[in-house]
């Protein structure tokens, strides 16, 4: 029936709305008649409803991206890895955001879906997240994150390839103690957790994998030589003292007066630190916690 709907075309001659009727009519061999609408501009197509509102895999789909509903899942956690966040909702990512930062900013990411998704159905992954580890670390060197993805999926485990084998051990452990479950975030951190560890070829033990949610979000070591220095100098342990805590530590030290006290406001030991302000009354939490610092809080 002529209920006034619209067949859409862009300015370039591309279909906006309307292939799922043009689908039956070509399935029915029959002809159709319907109002078309021509020159619409093609940036529209990624806020046209049909009979569902059109998701960000449906607008990467169209734009013929390959596995689009693991890339688009990517781009959300890219967001939530590079800003560390301590959850996965709330990025502010629309569809569009989503769509554009696979055509520009992230045009690369698509490429490492595919292995992203071996290493998902090998290890019971998030192949969204590891998409979007891979594609972190090969802003900084492909060929690393390359052989990283290779190794996870096939690397005979031997050497640093044995922190694979303990982080899915470490998970399993969580899974039995929550129901089958873990939490999507906590799996994202120690997963971040083993390729520091594997990029600094350390041999990672049980403890390594430990995160907690009023934790600041672990980052990315990608200098692993770097990272293997911090761990050697202990100056960051495997898992609970964070390499953003030691540095706070050592700021207060270095700030200290004869008795080992120092004054300071969190926003300047931020600043003095080099660690987001937003982290440090966590951070100081977790050092008086594991007895660390003695915090007395003036007054005023």
């Amino acid at each position: 029936a002529l209920t006034g709907d619209t067949i859409k075309f862009s300015k370039s001659g591309r279909l906006l709305d309307g292939q799922h009727r043009l689908d039956g009519c070509d399935g029915q061999k029959k002809p159709i008649i319907s109002h078309v609408v021509f020159g619409l501009d093609d940036e529209v197509f990624d806020i046209l409803d049909q009979t569902m509102k059109r998701t960000p895999t449906h607008i990467l789909a169209l734009c013929g991206v390959p596995n689009a509903g693991v890339v688009a899942g990517a781009v959300r956690w890219a967001r939530v890895l590079q800003e560390r966040r301590r959850g996965e909702s709330s990025t502010g990512l629309t569809a569009r955001d989503i769509r554009k930062a696979v055509q520009g900013p992230m045009k690369n990411l698509p490429e490492w879906a595919t292995p992203a998704i071996k290493i998902a159905q090998a290890y019971k992954q998030p192949a969204t997240l590891i998409c979007a580890l891979l594609f972190l670390i090969s802003k900084h060197s492909r060929a690393v994150a390359v052989d990283f993805a290779h190794e996870w999926a096939v690397g005979a485990r031997t050497g640093r390839n044995q922190n694979f084998d303990v982080f899915q051990e470490r998970l399993n452990t969580i899974r039995h103690k929550s129901g089958a479950k873990v939490n999507r975030v906590v799996n994202a951190a120690l997963a971040v957790q083993l390729f520091n560890t594997w990029n600094a070829s350390h041999r990672a033990s049980a403890r390594t994998f430990v995160w907690k949610q009023e934790w600041p979000f672990p980052a990315l070591q990608l200098d692993g030589p770097a990272y293997a220095k911090a761990l050697k100098d202990k100056r960051v342990t495997e898992g609970g003292l964070v390499a953003e805590m030691a540095r706070v530590l050592d700021a207060l030290h270095k700030r200290s007066d004869a008795d080992g006290n120092t004054q300071i406001a969190y926003p300047k030991l931020a600043a003095k630190a080099g660690v987001d302000k937003r982290h440090v009354p966590d951070l100081m939490a977790e050092a008086r916690k594991q007895g660390l610092v003695h915090q007395v809080k003036a007054a005023d």
